[in-house]
């Protein structure tokens, strides 16, 4: 029987502009010094030059706040002709069909010839500008911030960026894959998340991190991918200033940056016959987004192939975001675990736990806040009775990414004892003694070393665990 497409899933657009707005964010903030900024606002919400005129309270927001201070806000230009390669066999959808998509304008993404099946995707070429407003105190710092961006910034001359971006995968589409694989997604349960999250991370050409949900969001799945962008920045002007009495009160310089690059737009899933989706009819699956805002993502460019961030013996075995809630702004917010690791090992986790074992043993931890790493026991902290990782001083605004870390051979071990004990009348504590009655846990201090030479199978804070 011949190849069928059986559904085609629209990515999420938002999340792919949100991603970018984060990059161009980054992109203007390395043209200053640190902290030049006392204020950055960056609009959420979308405007669309052909369609209506920009409003939104931003502005008016934007005039009560400490300066020097940032205003970014985006524009999508639709159905420009003149972007490179928007009708070209590389973006168009040719020799299509009434039925469907052709099979000509689809890439690789996922291949799993065993079970009859792959997913591809179309790639997509736009352009997404920014007006971008700087606001300052005094005419002397307005005119020698317009001098340094106009020396130091090649206005009107494009250039290339290689970065990285992450592209929604349409959930519907990955339901239909957990159903192809026989481990059904179900999204109120989050020992469901972490199988299928580990499958497509084997099977795809790319690297798949995931969004953790919250309670104002639901689960998504990512494609990660190295990309160049287009970057051009033009129209470079500054106004009269305006007084509050008869005192300064805020000068403007004005700019114009617009990027062009290439996403995947739609996700496309093909096989012969499956079983498992038999009485599936042909559909077109869209993100349900229920408002016009966006959710600007910070994306570390290379983090998933940078070898310098791995612990010697340990491989990264997963990558998640992390959104915190408006509500627990400057408080603790807390991940589950369990959407991040598979069930198998999160009960060895609490087997460890409870036997006082160091759980780094089997993994280790990285968290970041956007672009900076943050330290355990200051910035996060992981409970293992709980199975839960609490973020300090929660920013709703941030983009928090953890890596996780894992000592394959260690927790394949653990398995095989698993295995053994359950043809054995013995209780697997009985392996283990805590650590007070076992100071030389076999192996513990000698097997692993991170990249400095260090011994690293202690905890990271190198606190005494009797002492916790």
């Amino acid at each position: 029987m011949p190849d069928r497409i059986y559904s085609v899933g629209s990515t999420s657009t938002s999340c792919t502009f949100g991603n970018l707005i984060e990059f161009v964010h980054q992109d203007i903030l390395s043209k200053f010094p640190a902290k030049f900024f006392k204020d950055e606002v960056v609009s959420t919400t979308m405007a669309f030059r052909q369609i209506k005129k920009y409003k939104d309270n931003s502005m008016v927001e934007f005039v009560k706040k400490e300066k020097p201070r940032l205003l970014i806000r985006p524009n999508y230009e639709v159905g420009d002709d003149s972007i490179p390669f928007r009708d070209t066999p590389l973006t168009m959808n040719v020799y299509s069909n009434p039925g469907g998509m052709s099979r000509h304008s689809i890439l690789p993404f996922i291949q799993d010839s065993h079970r009859g099946y792959s997913v591809g995707y179309r790639l997509n070429r736009d352009r997404l500008s920014f007006d971008i407003t700087i606001q300052v105190e005094t005419l002397t710092k307005q005119l020698d911030t317009y001098k340094a961006l106009e020396n130091t910034i090649g206005f009107s001359r494009p250039y290339q960026l290689e970065t990285s971006l992450e592209t929604v995968i349409p959930f519907q589409m990955v339901d239909y894959i957990s159903k192809i694989i026989n481990k059904p997604l179900d999204i109120g349960k989050p020992i469901t998340i972490p199988p299928i999250l580990q499958y497509l991370q084997t099977h795809s050409n790319y690297p798949v991190t995931y969004k953790i949900r919250n309670s104002t969001s639901k689960p998504e799945f990512f494609i990660y991918y190295g990309v160049p962008i287009r970057v051009i920045y033009d129209d470079l002007t500054i106004d009269d200033g305006s007084r509050k009495g008869m005192t300064d009160d805020a000068y403007t310089i004005t700019f114009k940056v617009t990027t062009e690059f290439n996403h995947p737009g739609a996700f496309i899933l093909i096989g012969s016959e499956i079983s498992a989706l038999n009485d599936m009819e042909f559909d077109l699956t869209i993100q349900d987004e229920d408002d016009s805002t966006f959710i600007p993502i910070y994306t570390i460019d290379r983090i998933l192939e940078d070898k310098d961030n791995y612990f010697e013996g340990f491989k990264i075995y997963t990558s998640t975001i992390v959104k915190t809630e408006k509500e627990n702004e400057g408080k603790d917010d807390f991940c589950d675990l369990e959407e991040m690791i598979e069930v198998d090992y999160i009960r060895i986790l609490r087997r460890y736990n409870a036997s006082r074992i160091p759980s780094d043993i089997l993994f280790r931890f990285q968290v970041f806040k956007n672009k900076t790493q943050l330290t355990e026991d200051l910035d996060y902290t992981i409970d293992f009775n709980q199975m839960k990782l609490a973020i300090h001083n929660s920013d709703p605004n941030a983009t928090y990414r953890i890596i996780v870390f894992q000592n394959k051979i260690r927790c394949n071990e653990e398995l095989e004892n698993e295995m053994v004990l359950a043809t054995k009348d013995k209780n697997y504590k009985d392996l283990y003694t805590p650590y007070d009655d076992n100071h030389g846990l076999t192996g513990y201090d000698h097997f692993f070393k991170d990249k400095n030479g260090l011994q690293v199978m202690t905890r990271p804070t190198n606190k005494d665990p009797k002492n916790k």
